[in-house]
């Protein structure tokens, strides 16, 4: 593996990669699946291989197209590749002649809204939002906190929740929160606790 960090990183997941693949044994798990194609398909990979159970694992974007060594290995011993356009099949096929594109899976992103009837406007409804996720930058309360208040603004009645994790970035999402007042239309609801086993 020539990337260092890549390297640390991998190493660094390996012990906690044996304690997962220690309670997935215990829940009798057979099937283990991981979202992006660099460490944490490794990891799947690691515990799958611990367990002698299945591995799959979908590969977005960025996650392909940067150098990992084990790529081919992680999509060698996969049940199943998924990938989120033709676009990044193509490429994966085109970069391991030796995978079955059979293996690689598409499964686009998003909602086909064709499948979907708008409700009658006129029955008094007011449009709900719900977003959840942890406050970090990348996942753009910020954007949506500004979306509510131009919503606000010209007056279109609505509720969004925001159902958070904890994150690095929680300070700037609350203080914008209160800075464009929308305490009356928007609601921030903490993660439940978990259950303990």
């Amino acid at each position: 593996m020539s990337n260092p960090l890549l390297l640390l990183k991998t190493i660094a997941i390996m012990p906690k990669s044996f304690a997962i693949a220690k309670t997935v044994r215990e829940m009798g798990i057979s099937r283990i699946h991981a979202h992006w194609a660099t460490i944490p398909a490794t990891a799947a990979w690691m515990i799958a291989k611990l367990n002698d159970c299945t591995c799959t694992f979908t590969a977005h974007a960025w996650d392909i197209y940067q150098e990992d060594t084990m790529l081919q290995d992680k999509m060698r011993e996969a049940e199943k590749v998924i990938t989120i356009s033709d676009y990044n099949k193509r490429y994966l096929t085109e970069k391991f002649p030796d995978i079955d594109p059979n293996k690689i899976r598409v499964v686009h992103c998003g909602l086909d809204f064709k499948q979907f009837t708008p409700q009658d406007s006129t029955k008094g409804n007011i449009f709900k939002i719900l977003s959840i996720g942890r406050l970090t930058e990348k996942k753009g309360f910020h954007v949506l906190l500004k979306a509510c208040r131009a919503l606000k603004d010209i007056g279109i009645p609505f509720l969004c929740q925001i159902v958070y994790v904890r994150g690095d970035f929680e300070r700037e999402v609350f203080h914008l929160y209160d800075r464009l007042e929308l305490k009356d239309c928007v609601q921030f609801i903490p993660e439940p606790p978990r259950r303990a086993s």
